[in-house]
């Protein structure tokens, strides 16, 4: 979908090699596309502060270019949709479909069809999904923003994902905002669920299980602690992981905590293949199965039952 002829592709090109740290590996002609010509006879050489220059612009160039993968318009594929309004999701009129080069008004939902890719809620968005979709989307993700965004799963209902649930952060640099998930007596289902590290205590990313089940076949990550992200439980809801899990807290308490654990609801733990818990967690209900043995690198607490179906616990 990117263009990386002609020079300012070249260029692109090499800020994405230097983002990933293979800068060495990119072609000696990328590796070229900004150094001045040699004089004839004379072999090129660098001063220790052109070398200190040309890592400052490095970190600046990357930056810039992760800024700009995160504007509208950049890093779209044809079949993604995106939130222009609140509203119930199965409503074609709070979305716009991506056609391959530019957004259209929708004129069906997300799931609906076959194709949907990655599926945005956006910034001051607030979504309630009251039916089930036929088909899986690949990706969900929760834009960054300043205004607070939100997607309910309602009872009975299911959103099955291909891939990831990603949290992108509140942006409001002083009042408090939350992005989350409230999953009341329906269905989540990801491979993978990522939630990205906030600016402050008062701007969380979570997500709320009341009666529903949240199944996560692979890795659960939550880049900041458990102020910012973490699984609010606040029924007798279930969570289901088949991979790691690293960073935020498992708790009851509105606002998040690092110390509070939760005091209902039920955590299955159910990789076939080792799974490794990263960080000191407290459990209400911990359920062990699917025969991978489970590694706990830190402290783990059970207030009320562990239930040992399957597998090995390690620590």
């Amino acid at each position: 979908m990117f263009d990386f002829s002609g020079l300012a592709g070249k260029r692109a090109l090499c800020i994405l090699s230097w983002l990933r740290g293979a800068f060495v590996a990119v072609p000696e002609a990328c590796a070229n596309i900004n150094r001045p010509p040699a004089s004839p006879g004379l072999p090129h050489s660098t001063s220790p502060q052109q070398n200190q220059t040309s890592r400052y612009l490095k970190r600046v160039m990357v930056f810039l270019l992760s800024l700009l993968l995160t504007l509208p318009g950049w890093g779209q594929s044809e079949g993604d949709y995106r939130t222009t309004g609140s509203g119930n999701w199965s409503s074609p009129l709070i979305w716009q479909r991506y056609n391959g080069s530019a957004w259209d008004q929708a004129t069906d939902y997300p799931g609906q069809n076959e194709g949907a890719g990655t599926v945005t809620i956006t910034d001051n968005k607030d979504i309630t999904l009251s039916i089930t979709p036929p088909h899986n989307i690949v990706n969900l993700h929760l834009e960054s923003g300043n205004q607070n965004s939100s997607l309910i799963i309602n009872d009975g209902q299911s959103l099955n994902t291909d891939g990831e649930v990603r949290i992108f952060p509140p942006a409001h640099p002083t009042q408090t905002r939350t992005k989350f998930i409230r999953v009341l007596g329906g269905t989540l289902n990801a491979s993978t669920i990522i939630m990205e590290a906030t600016n402050g205590d008062d701007r969380d990313n979570y997500i709320e299980i009341s009666s529903g089940t949240v199944n996560v076949t692979g890795n659960i990550k939550m880049n900041s602690d458990g102020l910012n992200n973490y699984f609010l439980f606040t029924g007798d809801g279930i969570l289901t992981a088949g991979g790691d899990i690293e960073g935020g807290y498992f708790t009851s308490n509105p606002g998040g905590s690092t110390d509070a654990g939760p005091t209902s609801g039920t955590i299955i733990l159910n990789g076939t293949d080792t799974q490794e818990i990263m960080d000191s967690y407290r459990f209400h209900n911990l359920t062990t199965e699917g025969g991978g043995t489970k590694i706990f690198r830190e402290h783990a607490i059970v207030t009320e039952t562990l239930n040992m179906v399957s597998g090995n616990i390690d620590t």
